[in-house]
């Protein structure tokens, strides 16, 4: 574009940025706690395999998997959300609970994590999963449950290239 063709008065024409609309999703939809669920429990691992969140189908039922990851080999399954409660409109504690559960049973979970971005999650939830996981896994070893709280971005400081080689 030339200078001809915008407004003379100006030295340049105005710039506009916006966020690509998945981006924009992502953010208003919380799909970044799962993220940063991911981004903290992989930090000083060597290996993290991850897929965004999973629909599993089993037996004419469906289920919703926020956090799906192989860690240094262990399969990690968890539920992320900017609360700290599992139960929604649709579903009491108890239902959401039994199918989160039944569903990382049914992948073989080594692990399993609930993550916020609250300060604590309800301790009627936390109960609750680790009340199923004992009530629902009938064979191998029992999944270790644990809690990820108060997941934010981390503050990048910016680094200084290393320039002593140059």
């Amino acid at each position: 574009m030339t200078h001809e063709r915008w407004n003379k008065e100006c030295s340049e024409p105005q710039w506009y940025y916006s966020l690509d609309q998945v981006v924009t999703d992502l953010l208003t939809q919380n799909g970044d706690v799962p993220l940063l669920a991911v981004a903290e429990l992989g930090s000083s691992k060597r290996s993290v395999m991850w897929a965004p969140e999973l629909l599993v189908n089993w037996r004419e039922s469906q289920s919703e998997i926020d956090i799906a990851a192989i860690i240094d080999g262990k399969v990690v399954v968890g539920e992320a959300k900017s609360n700290s409660k599992l139960k929604t409109a649709k579903k009491s504690t108890d239902k959401a609970v039994s199918r989160f559960v039944g569903t990382a049973r049914l992948l073989q979970a080594d692990h399993i994590v609930l993550a916020t971005t609250e300060n604590s999650w309800a301790e009627v939830a936390v109960t609750a999963v680790e009340v199923a996981v004992k009530k629902f896994w009938t064979s191998g070893p029992l999944p270790t449950v644990s809690q990820l709280t108060n997941l934010r971005p981390r503050k990048q400081t910016p680094s200084k290239p290393d320039v002593s080689d140059v």
